[in-house]
């Protein structure tokens, strides 16, 4: 696929870019190009359906085999608000939340870990991170610094689903300066 124009944020979210309309209805992988080359993959990974698809490509595709490939996968943990929470509660939410981070860390560090020993399996030069905060942002912030190209799985929301749901692969492709390819689940 060709390239991104790019649109202001507000036009975007609204009205969507040809090529993110493209990316949510192609029952095809879709690449969005933004650089002259690729040296560098991220791989964001959830461990769910549209991951494992993702993964399948990155294990199968030749153009991958002599690429690294940074698998992340974030731990995106709600902070509690501050307002609105009784003094007497506070400490029992704080705890809360710092255990919801544990479990999701190491959850997230598991994922990242399982699938780049499948992808080593594969032959691919891979290296694991787990991140933590907003999955988009934190994908688009790791791609920004280390890649030129993020894979990524999406469901394929369209209509109002994805306007109410949010789409981290159409923040994503919106939100970072690689190349993003897009896969769905089959």
């Amino acid at each position: 696929m060709g390239g991104s124009r790019g649109h202001g944020t507000i036009s975007s979210l609204l009205l969507g870019s040809v090529s993110a309309e493209v990316v949510d209805r192609a029952p095809c992988p879709v690449l969005v190009s933004r650089t002259a080359s690729i040296n560098r993959v991220i791989f964001a990974t959830d461990g769910s359906r549209p991951s494992a698809a993702a993964e399948t490509v990155l294990s199968t595709w030749p153009i991958f085999e002599r690429l690294p490939i940074h698998v992340v996968s974030v731990a995106d943990v709600v902070a509690p608000w501050h307002t609105g929470i009784a003094p007497t509660m506070y400490r029992q939410v704080i705890d809360a939340h710092a255990k919801d981070l544990a479990e999701a860390r190491a959850e997230h560090t598991r994922i990242a870990d399982d699938t780049t020993a499948r992808l080593l399996a594969r032959g691919r030069q891979v290296e694991a991170v787990m991140r933590t905060g907003d999955a988009a942002a934190e994908i688009s912030a790791a791609a920004d610094m280390t890649a030129d190209l993020v894979v990524i799985g999406s469901r394929g929301r369209t209509g109002s689903a994805r306007v109410v749901l949010g789409s981290v692969a159409r923040i994503v492709l919106h939100g970072s300066t690689a190349w993003v390819l897009v896969v769905h689940e089959r």
